[in-house]
């Protein structure tokens, strides 16, 4: 039994974990993917004769293939919406975000040829081939696909992030002005604030420089590593420039906030 669950498992572990604001329709079919991977573990245990447990295995190895090829359609789609919603896109980046978009749709048109392949087999093999199929062609083309299209999601909506945080950074430098706070109290707090602000841009804006690297290989046609591989230099990868400046962001409000309370307390 384990030797037939295994390929299951493996492909249930490989599906992304990306992202915290995933589509409900995300959230959902993984549920489903992990309610029928959990069956299938339960057969072993059930009271039924060789010939029953059989029949039960493999419909149920067809329908947990279904629900995890259902699983990356859902995420897929999810990231291709997200993407083509993204504004504030420099013009020299368009092409690798419609690049990365028209690879998208064709992974969707992939899911349905999968689907409409299983829907026409019914033996135990052919069922494990599909899913070994399917697992290897995950691994080799479609998780370093993936991981571009977020990592391009993730530094525009960073990009996003750090306008709304300049702009209230102008405006609670403005109103704070107007108060009865002396400038030695606040301004330490607001200059922390904006150099906090310039440094997320910074890793940011280095970010940014790592698409725009990826774009010249790519239109060039040469072989790329993936974006997010650390070189021996240990060079920042894109994925922590941006972790780097979601904290500087974080600790920017966190400076606003504490000029907050010191207003809260003059004013009392």
């Amino acid at each position: 039994m384990k030797k037939y669950l295994s390929v299951f498992l493996i492909i249930a572990g490989l599906l992304s974990q990306e992202a915290a604001a995933q589509s409900e329709a995300v959230r959902s079919a993984r549920e489903e993917v992990i309610a029928t991977v959990d069956k299938l573990a339960e057969i072993q245990e059930q009271d039924l004769t060789p010939e029953a447990k059989e029949r039960e295995e493999i419909a149920l190895k067809k329908t947990a293939l279904q629900k995890i090829i259902n699983l990356s359609a859902a995420e897929t789609l999810d990231l291709k919406d997200k993407l083509a919603s993204l504004t504030g896109v420099e013009t020299q980046l368009i092409s690798l975000q419609d690049q990365l978009l028209t690879k998208l749709e064709d992974y969707l048109a992939y899911f349905d040829d999968t689907n409409r392949a299983l829907e026409i087999i019914s033996r135990r093999e052919e069922i494990q081939n599909l899913a070994g199929d399917f697992k290897d062609w995950r691994e080799v083309s479609y998780n370093q696909e993936l991981k571009k299209a977020i990592d391009f999601i993730l530094v525009f909506q960073n990009k996003s992030l750090l306008k709304t945080a300049q702009e209230r950074l102008i405006k609670f430098a403005s109103e704070v002005r107007k108060t009865k706070l002396v400038r030695e109290s606040y301004q330490p707090l607001l200059n922390e604030a904006a150099r906090n602000l310039r440094e997320a841009r910074e890793a940011n804006n280095r970010a940014l420089s790592l698409l725009g690297d990826y774009l010249e290989k790519s239109l060039a046609g040469e072989v790329l590593t993936k974006l997010n591989s650390i070189p021996q230099t240990r060079e920042p990868s894109l994925r922590e420039l941006v972790e780097t400046s979601l904290t500087k962001i974080k600790a920017a409000y966190k400076s606003l906030i504490d000029l907050a309370d010191l207003a809260r307390k003059t004013t009392r």
